[in-house]
């Protein structure tokens, strides 16, 4: 008859039953021993047996966005990411939806118009999941503001006032010449705003000046009118 005695860790040999657990072990690398000593005190080879836990999530990191910022006038994006763990895996997500299995770069085209979020999570070979993950939030405008209400007043023979009004907040720009020609443009007010205003100065007494207002959105997206309008200097 022989009793049994098992070591974990590098421990010291204690007494132990077949079926032998351990409980609450850390995360890491562990190692098992047991022999057998019978009643004469003749002791058994010491078999071992090594193992490593794992149970800590990887950490994810989005690295780049294409194109970059909070609002991009794009209905495609592309989206770089990475774990610590080399051999990590990744699950992502759009606007919600169920999380698929994903790799870096990772892109979506055809978006709609509004706000977008996209979540990416990183998975170890065991199964560890990022419970966080991370995200980034975005949103499409790919419609570019409309002018309306332009008009030219205020004429002397040197100068002239352009106003206008925009349905969603803009710069403030206008392209003007004469002869036809839209030679000239004033400095871009990037000031977002809905109504506008330029003064142009320095021209010719009792001449057609030719004109166009432009406003660019936040997103960059450009409204323009056309580049027919007319005035004309006093003498």
């Amino acid at each position: 008859m022989a009793t049994f005695y098992c070591a974990l860790d590098g421990a010291t040999f204690a007494p132990c039953a077949s079926h032998h657990s351990a409980a609450g072990l850390s995360d890491g690398g562990h190692s098992f021993r047991v022999k057998a000593v019978d009643l004469a005190g003749n002791e058994s080879a010491t078999p071992s047996v090594s193992w490593t836990i794992d149970t800590t999530a990887p950490l994810t990191a989005i690295s780049s966005v294409t194109p970059a910022g909070s609002l991009v006038s794009s209905t495609s994006m592309s989206l770089s990411f990475s774990s610590p763990e080399s051999n990590a895996t990744f699950v992502c997500s759009l606007d919600g939806a169920a999380a698929t299995a994903c790799t870096s770069p990772h892109s979506y085209s055809g978006l709609a118009q509004g706000a977008h979020s996209f979540i990416v999570r990183a998975r170890d070979t065991l199964g560890n999941t990022d419970p966080a993950g991370a995200s980034y939030s975005w949103s499409v405008d790919t419609i570019a503001p409309s002018t309306q209400a332009i008009l030219a007043s205020s004429l002397t023979a040197s100068s002239a006032v352009i106003t206008w009004t925009s349905n969603e907040p803009s710069t403030t720009q206008v392209r003007y010449g004469s002869g036809g020609v839209l030679s000239k443009s004033t400095s871009e007010n990037m000031q977002l705003t809905t109504s506008h205003s330029i003064t142009l100065t320095g021209l010719t007494a009792f001449t057609v000046y030719t004109y166009q207002v432009v406003s660019h959105d936040a997103a960059g997206n450009t409204g323009q009118s056309g580049s027919n309008l007319v005035f004309r200097t006093t003498r």
